[in-house]
């Protein structure tokens, strides 16, 4: 399998159909794989950068494979990694990757204290699940 060319068409649909969620991640097409997401401006913000720095920290402490990363073609505002592992899941992962949003951005001196930090990370997440559940099976073909 191309992951890279996976991992472009996951871009490009998590731009175009799963953008009201922030970051997340869900399980990908096949057993073991993940798709680890922000919706966050990654060529514009060192922020998200860094988020996915943290990720990838991440993912090599756990022993987990990163099998591509890609960010959308239209703005590269949107990024994904394909994760392979046997240990982790999609919990995990999308816990994973708000932490790396709340180290990314400072802890909580983006918001201005933690318990509003905690309440929008909880919110987001909470909105993530929603379009990741809507969209658990992608169309790709609908991207044309």
């Amino acid at each position: 399998m191309n992951w890279q060319q996976e991992a472009q068409e996951a871009a490009d649909y998590v731009s175009l159909e799963m953008f009201k969620a922030h970051r997340g991640a869900m399980n990908w097409r096949n057993t073991g794989v993940f798709l680890v997401f922000g919706n966050d401006g990654y060529s514009r913000h060192e922020r998200a950068q860094k988020e996915v720095e943290f990720m990838r920290e991440f993912l090599r402490l756990a022993n987990a494979t990163e099998l591509a990363f890609a960010v959308d073609a239209q703005d590269e505002y949107s990024w994904v990694l394909l994760v392979s592992s046997d240990q982790l899941n999609s919990d995990i992962l999308n816990a994973a990757v708000w932490a790396g949003w709340s180290v990314a951005q400072g802890d909580s001196a983006y918001f201005g204290s933690q318990a509003l930090s905690q309440a929008f990370a909880s919110v987001q997440a909470g909105i993530a699940r929603g379009v990741m559940g809507e969209n658990e099976q992608p169309n790709f073909g609908s991207l044309n």
